[in-house]
């Protein structure tokens, strides 16, 4: 959403709320006639200090410069000179925030944005600060309100020739352009090489943002000895640290023409050198030794443990829609009766594997070249062999359908054979952890026939991803899709029910006891899987004597491992949201904490009460407030013996018509004491809507 609006000092950028990664902050600066800078002297110098990522300062609508921070310390200082004329002069701050805090002790406290002082130097009077002026906000730019990205969106907008831009490239200006999807099935990605920072979308879809930083460091000279370091040895400086930006464009966001591309370029760039280019991989090459260095081994030595050595293995693997078609060249054997019109292979280096030693007492290595070609067209889902399941579903869903039928005594004529393959999460650690397969293995084997085996492996196979229902969105509370629900339990069943959200504010929860394995959704939301299996073991013996072991001194044998799955509050629908909020006057906080943790008597630090209501929510009525000792509990409470009779006018007044506010637990807030040598609560019962 895009909104305007002031406040008396200087904030942070929590502001937005995630709606913009950029904000504006505005204020404005009478000058008089009789500056010294007016009349030849030196100009003022603006100093700023942030915590965002970058900064944008314009003055009076022109850019007067930008600064922007590290990885390694996001906060820096801009220091510039502005040009100022007589009368009111406009100051804008535009912060940009790459991200926010997401790890780390307390990072939900970690501001992003303009920190105070901001400060002019060099006026008559010296120093001004204009930190506690009144600013103006405004949460993202036009373009981004206007929806220039996407391509159903027609706003009124003058877009200049491209060629002009060349000649002057400006700063915070959105560049777009329509190109076709070029043939193949190959990657597609973006060279943003000649632009500057920005952000990428096509089609309305998000690629992400770039920055074209160049690599710096001394890359003539190379040398391991000594102490390792990351500077040692490098390559590419002066290059982009990145130029190339990727998403899966081709299989989902584009259409065959008219694809729409939008650039918004905020340091300024030459959008005439961007092109679309295809990665596209001819051949393979990989050689490992006999004796490489293997995790398994590690693991084993470590933990002084003498067993079979686990030899090596040579991983080759070619791109997306594409397979081994031949092997050109390897120093062993010709693996091709392994490895041919597979996308992938890994051959276990060893003796054994190439009939004989070929050369004994010598450190051998295979050396594998693979030439890669397309696989067969999956357009009309028909292949003649067994798919890797995540190349084929994109991670559109868990389920895959692998079919094909056969001539076979089931019954006499065409019998349809279907494996649904679920994949509950794919692997995300270890070693070549992208190169494991999820999949149906082959063989695919029917035994016991008149002829023996038959392996379907090679037969037709057709491929459907996911379940019917997840295409007909069941699980949309707006989809009413016209469908019956049997009244008997069986496998592969959706279910449904509506409920009205409990009161209170506990935390929620599903209890799925007497379920299988599935998928839970809430209001469209997917909670995830579940999985209600048992716990097996002994449970009734406990001794942690000897070597512990993961089995010892088990409990809920015979029960679920996990039967509650929680159901986010923010989800639901509930007929009023009400907020409830409760803290002592001495309540610890991370102030007090970290003064005693440093050994620092500094002034007691009070603690406040905070109330926050959901996004798109704003406080409209207190319904109960009172400082002192309240009864009761959330949506029961009632005043105490003790009571300050401001209590409702107060809250009301500062909390009414704000999405949060946080309030100082203190007997002057609250205009005296009402009770003398009584630890006291403030507790504030509100209404959101």
């Amino acid at each position: 959403m895009y909104k305007v609006f002031g406040t008396s000092k200087i904030t942070n950028q929590t502001i937005p709320k995630f709606a913009s990664a950029l904000s504006a902050t505005t204020t404005t600066v009478d000058i008089g006639e009789t500056e010294s800078f007016l009349h030849g002297g030196e100009l003022p110098t603006l100093i700023i200090q942030s915590t965002c990522h970058t900064v944008h300062i314009f003055v009076n609508g022109q850019l007067s410069g930008y600064a922007f921070g590290t990885r390694e310390n996001r906060r820096f200082t801009y220091r510039g000179n502005i040009n100022l004329h007589s009368g009111t002069n406009r100051i804008t701050l535009l912060s940009v925030a790459v991200g926010l805090p997401n790890v780390g002790g307390h990072f939900e406290s970690w501001n992003t944005g303009i920190l105070v002082p901001v400060a002019l130097h060099g006026l008559s009077q010296g120093k001004r600060d204009l930190s506690w002026q009144k600013w103006t906000y405004q949460v993202g730019l036009r373009g981004e309100a206007m929806n220039l990205a996407y391509p159903t969106n027609t706003p009124s907008v003058e877009w200049m020739d491209a060629s002009l831009t060349v000649q002057k490239p400006q700063p915070l200006t959105w560049h777009k352009t329509y190109f076709d999807a070029p043939e193949g099935d190959e990657p597609l990605a973006l060279d943003m090489e000649g632009m500057g920072k920005g952000q990428i979308l096509v089609n309305g879809e998000s690629i992400g943002r770039y920055w074209t930083t160049f690599a710096t460091g001394d890359c003539g000279n190379c040398s391991y000895t000594g102490t390792y370091k990351p500077n040692k040895c490098l390559s590419g400086c002066g290059q982009p640290t990145q130029r190339y930006y990727y998403r899966d464009m081709k299989l989902s966001w584009l259409k065959p023409s008219q694809n729409l591309l939008v650039i918004f370029e905020e340091i300024g760039g030459n959008p005439s050198a961007v092109s679309l280019v295809k990665r596209s991989v001819s051949g393979v090459c990989a050689e490992v030794s006999e004796y490489h260095l293997n995790i398994k081994n590690w693991k084993l030595e470590s933990y002084g443990k003498g067993q079979t050595f686990h030899r090596p293995k040579v991983h080759w693997k070619c791109s997306p829609g594409q397979a081994i078609s031949a092997i050109k060249f390897a120093s062993f054997v010709t693996p091709l009766g392994k490895c041919g019109r597979k996308a992938r292979c890994a051959v276990m280096i060893s003796n054994t594997n190439f009939g004989k030693n070929p050369c004994p007492n010598v450190l051998k290595r295979l050396t594998v070249e693979a030439v890669c070609s397309p696989e067969t067209s999956l357009t009309n889902t028909i292949i003649i062999r067994l798919l890797e399941q995540i190349n084929v579903t994109r991670d559109t869903s868990d389920y895959l359908w692998y079919m094909t039928r056969g001539k076979i005594n089931l019954h006499s004529g065409t019998n349809r054979i279907a494996l649904l393959s679920v994949a509950v999460g794919l692997l995300n650690v270890g070693g070549h952890f992208e190169s494991r397969n999820t999949e149906i293995l082959d063989p695919v084997a029917l035994h016991s026939l008149s002829q023996g085996k038959r392996d379907l492996s090679w037969q037709k196979w057709t491929y459907q991803v996911e379940l019917r229902g997840e295409a007909m969105n069941l699980s949309y509370p707006t989809n009413t899709p016209s469908i019956g629900y049997p009244g008997y339990p069986q496998p592969l069943t959706w279910h449904k029910t509506y409920f009205d959200a409990p009161e209170g504010d506990e935390p929620l929860a599903l209890d799925m006891e007497g379920m299988g394995k599935g998928q839970i959704w809430v209001n469209g939301e997917s909670i995830g899987i579940y999985w209600t299996a048992f716990a097996t073991g002994d449970c009734d013996h406990c001794s942690y004597t000897g070597t512990y072991k993961p089995n010892k001194c088990l409990s809920g044998c015979g029960q679920p491992t996990q039967r509650y799955y929680h159901v986010p509050r923010s989800w639901l629908k509930p007929s009023q949201n009400l907020v409830c909020a409760e803290v002592s006057e001495y309540h610890p906080t991370i102030n007090i904490w970290q003064m005693e943790s440093y050994g620092k008597g500094q002034t007691f630090h009070r603690p406040k009460l905070h109330l926050k209501c959901s996004p798109g929510q704003a406080i409209s009525a207190i319904k109960f407030a009172s400082f002192g000792t309240p009864l009761g509990k959330c949506r029961t409470y009632q005043q105490g013996e003790c009571h300050a009779a401001t209590s409702y006018a107060i809250l009301e007044r500062k909390c009414v018509g704000k999405a949060r506010n946080a309030m100082l637990i203190s007997n002057t807030n609250f205009g005296k004491d009402p009770c003398l040598n009584v630890l006291k609560r403030l507790t504030v019962e509100a209404l959101c809507l």
